[in-house]
C-alpha cells in the first residue's frame, strides 16, 4: 500500500512538471522584443542629417543596440549640441567619427539615414 501512494505522487509530480515546462516554454516562445517601426522614433531624421553636416558629409552610418556611429568626411561641420538636443544622451567624437546614443531607436535610426 506503501509503494502505491509513492508511485501515485511520482506520477502526479511527473505530470505537474510537464504541465509546468509545456506552460514555461509556451510563455517564452511568444515573449519577442517589440519591433521599432519609423514613426515610434521621437526625432526627426532630417535633423539628425542636418546636426553631423548635412548628407554630403555624411559617409555611412552603423549602428549597434544602443549607439549610432555616423562616419563623416568634416569633423567641422558636425554640431555636437544639435544632436544632444535632438536626443543623444551622449556622444564622442574622433577624426571622422561621431558616435551617438539614441537607445533603443539606434538601429532604425542608423537604417532610415542609410536609406535616404
Amino acid at each position: 500500500m506503501l509503494m502505491n501512494d509513492y508511485l501515485l505522487y511520482g506520477i502526479i509530480a511527473l505530470v505537474v512538471i510537464i504541465i509546468l515546462a509545456f506552460i514555461f516554454l509556451k510563455v517564452i516562445k511568444n515573449k519577442q522584443p517589440k519591433q521599432i517601426k519609423a514613426g515610434d522614433i521621437p526625432v526627426d531624421i532630417n535633423m539628425i542629417i542636418d546636426a553631423v553636416g548635412g548628407k554630403v558629409n555624411l559617409k555611412e552610418t552603423v549602428a549597434s543596440s544602443s549607439k549610432v556611429t555616423f562616419f563623416v568626411n568634416n569633423d567641422s561641420l558636425v554640431d555636437l549640441e544639435k544632436l544632444k538636443a535632438l536626443g543623444a544622451s551622449g556622444i564622442v567624437q574622433t577624426t571622422n567619427k561621431v558616435s551617438a546614443i539614441f537607445g533603443k531607436y539606434s538601429k532604425e535610426i542608423s537604417n532610415m539615414i542609410n536609406d535616404e
